[in-house]
């Protein structure tokens, strides 16, 4: 079951249009009228005379307070509670709290005066201040009535110093109770200053939501941010376009990933057109990752090299590394609604050190089974990656899902290069979508093939002494399968396992042939004239007879139940009959009984010619 989270750190990919110059906006708004266009000052000085009510316009609500964010360890977390301020100045106009009270003594130092924002229209050194602490930060909520593209516009930046590298500029998004971080900015970048619009964004906001476009910090300082430093192009214009609007939006895979570890490593149900995850292992037996670090996340387990971890994955600064092919990335974006999917990357000098693959599926379940159609890959070497060198679009139905597998060629190949995914309902054309009808059917006929051949072969192992045999005419068997492409190619291997296992002999079989052999044997003995031999040769029949039977037993076909039987009618014929002078006993008996007989009578008769002669 897919966990639901109340808040997910996501960084989107969106497409910022370059909007020049804030003053191409006209700054009309007020509490009575529409809010289709809005400036920053507009939004305080209507909030403070509103007292930080929500102002009606046609397109959105507004005001402007506080998000207060939780603080735990010094790390700032990203769900907030917004609450309005309770001191307003309708001139300046500013807003802040009457008693402020600091709620991170540690945390703060100097003089904690408390959130406020106080700007007027010539941004004058004097004012413009928008002042944070790292637990409460000043937002702008937006709450759409319309569904409308919503264009956050600035003048450049200058004056920024390398202190201002704890603020942050971050923009929310809150549907049904959750809040989802869009896109945060550092202020401060390496450079004193920041063109226009960078800090802004262009956004697809449906009807319901609302945006919070928020200035904060993550440092333990309080931080203020002046017109004198920063420029008027600190205050930004919101501009909301009904007929812009379309509901395409885009991830990053480092916005997805960071989802992925805030969320336990678990998939991620991001809005109403996708659910992602982003895991590891084997495509179709990916698993989640189980070790997190600081803007990080990896495995337990081990690659070959046996020192890091199998699959690596760094989304701050990007760096990806998987245990060559053996232990891959798998990202998955499972659509609820029929899409249209482009994917994009920048241009990099050093996409890798090595060599690494992109392969681009779609995917479908069916049954309870998983079914993939390879659409793409890509070969990236370490040479230099130009923009949307890994770029692919395709058009994905409702139910399934774009699987991206990535992976270097080897355990030490580091991966930079990274895509990213924009997602348009409004350009799905079914025509460009894979028919699963052909494949779902041909998988149903194999598991159909395998599981009848499965069968016969649990049968015939269970009652066979030539299991090695058959185990590898069954192994053969589902090698043969799993390579076919054709139900022919199934049908043919099927056919050649049911003939060879024509030739296995059953234990039945096997029985009755030692059963036969058995009789074989003690007919023959039984059929022996014992006075043909002495007793003792007699006597080495009967054991020979014995020993052989009990082999006969033990042997595991019929024909080595008839060559034992052979053998011991064979051992037994070598052994010596009674003879003398190479005449048979019976016949040298009888002859020697003819010859005492005869001289028994021939000597009664002489003896009685004795008698009478005297």
């Amino acid at each position: 079951m897919i966990k639901k989270i109340k808040f997910i750190a996501l960084s989107v990919m969106i497409a910022v249009t370059a909007i020049t110059g804030a003053g191409v906006y006209k700054q009309a708004a007020n509490a009575a009228g529409t809010a289709d266009t809005l400036s920053l000052y507009d939004a305080v000085k209507n909030t403070a005379e509103n007292n930080g009510a929500l102002i009606t316009g046609e397109t959105f609500d507004y005001t402007v307070g506080v998000s207060e964010h939780t603080v735990t360890n010094n790390v700032v977390s990203n769900d907030f509670v917004f609450k309005s301020f309770d001191s307003f100045d309708k001139e300046l106009p500013k807003l802040k709290f009457t008693d402020w009270k600091q709620t991170e003594t540690a945390a703060l130092s100097g003089n904690p005066y408390g959130p406020q924002i106080n700007v007027n229209s010539a941004y004058s050194d004097s004012n413009g201040i928008i002042r944070v602490n790292r637990a409460e930060s000043v937002s702008v909520k937006l709450v759409f009535k319309k569904n409308a593209k919503l264009s956050v516009t600035h003048d450049e930046i200058t004056g920024i110093i390398d202190t201002d590298k704890d603020i942050r500029i971050r923009i929310y998004t809150e549907t049904d109770g959750k809040q989802t971080l869009v896109t945060q900015n550092p202020l401060y970048s390496g450079s004193s200053a920041r063109e226009a619009n960078s800090l802004g964004a262009e956004i697809n906001v449906k009807s319901g939501t609302t945006v919070y476009y928020e200035y904060g910090a993550v440092g333990g300082w309080e931080k203020t941010l002046k017109a004198k430093t920063l420029g008027s192009g600190m205050f930004v214009n919101f501009t909301a376009d009904t007929e812009s609007y379309d509901n395409s939006f885009g991830l990053t895979l480092n916005g997805m990933a960071e989802a992925t570890a805030t969320n336990g490593f678990n998939s991620v149900e991001y809005n109403e057109t996708v659910d992602f995850s982003v895991k590891h292992g084997k495509l179709g037996a990916e698993v989640p990752f189980d070790v997190t670090g600081t803007n990080l996340m990896q495995t337990t387990e081990r690659n070959d090299g046996g020192t890091y971890a199998s699959v690596y994955f760094k989304y701050v600064d990007t760096l990806m590394r998987t245990n060559g092919e053996k232990d891959v990335i798998v990202v998955e974006l499972t659509f609820k609604k029929n899409v249209k999917i482009t994917v994009g990357s920048a241009a990099i000098n050093s996409p890798t050190n090595g060599t690494a693959y992109y392969k681009y599926y779609v995917k479908r379940v069916s049954g309870g089974e998983n079914f993939y159609k390879n659409l793409e890959t890509f070969k990236i070497t370490n040479t230099a990656a130009e923009e949307n060198a890994i770029g692919f679009t395709a058009s994905v139905t409702a139910g399934d899902s774009f699987v991206a597998v990535i992976y270097g060629s080897n355990c030490t190949t580091n991966i930079f290069l990274q895509p990213d995914f924009e997602i348009n309902e409004k350009g799905y054309n079914e025509s460009e979508t894979f028919d699963f009808t052909e494949t779902i059917e041909f998988a149903g006929y194999v598991k159909e093939q395998k599981t009848e051949t499965k069968r016969k072969y649990d049968e015939l192992f269970s009652d066979t002494y030539e299991t090695a045999y058959l185990e590898k005419l069954y192994n053969d068997f589902i090698t043969e399968t799993d390579k076919a492409e054709t139900k022919e190619e199934v049908k043919a291997a099927a056919d050649k396992f049911n003939a060879l296992i024509d030739d296995v002999e059953t234990k039945t079989q096997v029985t009755a042939a030692i059963d036969t052999a058995k009789t074989r044997v003690n007919d023959y003995v039984s059929a022996l004239d014992k006075n043909k031999y002495s007793e003792e040769v007699y006597n080495e029949i009967l054991s020979i007879k014995e020993k052989g039977l009990s082999e006969i037993e033990g042997v595991k076909t019929s024909t080595a139940a008839k060559t034992k039987a052979d053998e011991i009618i064979g051992e037994i014929n070598l052994l010596p009959v009674l003879e003398v002078n190479n005449t048979p006993l019976i016949i040298t008996l009888i002859v020697i009984a003819v010859i005492l007989a005869a001289a028994a009578a021939t000597t009664v008769v002489i003896l009685k010619g004795r008698k009478k002669t005297k």
